[in-house]
């Protein structure tokens, strides 16, 4: 008897830490929204979205939250200064910078923007009880500029810190990463054993187990896959 209740503990213990993880139809359906909107003409956009675990699974009305107004839509900005508390997500065009750059590396409250996310996060008890986070890129991130690592321009480096290293999947509040990304950039097209470090990076754990990232690539109107070590991350 002893055995049979471990194992069913050990089954419940696994569909907990399923359950917020994203449904690939629901992830498409958010890339969707933001290709919608975007700018015509503008090729790359990153946003950072953290969704509750019904939102994880269902696709559902007025997903988007900023200034504490919610939305059926979301609205991409040049400027991360457009994105104020209440907020569950930033989505920002490219300038002078790559847009992944400015989501990681620009200042609010004299602290790196994402760390504020996080906390506005925590603040606003988003996640509380489990629930996902997406980091999406339309294109990957070139290698010539943001994967250097010269300068402190390594885009990679802020998902390995708070709040990223703080939203885990092996917690009785299971939260799922997501790395996801579109096409690449043409500056990546003869670059691709250095996106496979680089993402390998995040990946350091199997199946999620320590709160590492999950991959999927997505294309404009098509489904959403998963990507793996087998796959080489979907880079093709």
């Amino acid at each position: 008897m002893k055995s049979v209740a471990l194992l069913l503990l050990v089954c419940i213990c696994a569909r907990e830490l399923d359950a917020t993880r994203l449904n690939d139809e629901v992830l498409r359906r958010i890339v969707k929204d933001f290709h919608d909107v975007r700018q015509n003409g503008t090729d790359q956009f990153s946003f950072l979205i953290a969704l509750k675990p019904k939102q994880c699974k269902t696709y559902t009305a007025d997903l988007y939250t900023n200034h504490n107004i919610t939305s059926g839509q979301p609205r991409i900005s040049t400027n991360t200064d457009d994105f104020q508390e209440k907020v569950n997500y930033i989505a920002v065009y490219p300038d002078a910078k790559c847009s992944e750059y400015k989501i990681f590396f620009n200042r609010r409250e004299n602290k790196w923007l994402s760390v504020w996310f996080g906390e506005q996060v925590g603040r606003n008890n988003l996640l509380q009880g489990g629930g996902c986070v997406i980091f999406y890129t339309e294109k990957t991130p070139c290698t010539v500029t943001c994967h250097t690592g010269k300068h402190f321009i390594d885009v990679m480096a802020p998902l390995k810190e708070r709040p990223f290293i703080e939203w885990r999947s092996d917690k009785s509040n299971s939260v799922h990463k997501y790395f996801v990304y579109g096409e690449l950039s043409n500056c990546n097209t003869d670059r691709k054993e250095r996106i496979i470090h680089r993402f390998e990076c995040l990946d350091e754990g199997e199946c999620d187990a320590n709160g590492s990232f999950l991959f999927r690539k997505c294309e404009e109107n098509k489904a959403c896959e998963t990507c793996n070590r087998q796959n080489h991350y979907c880079v093709n």
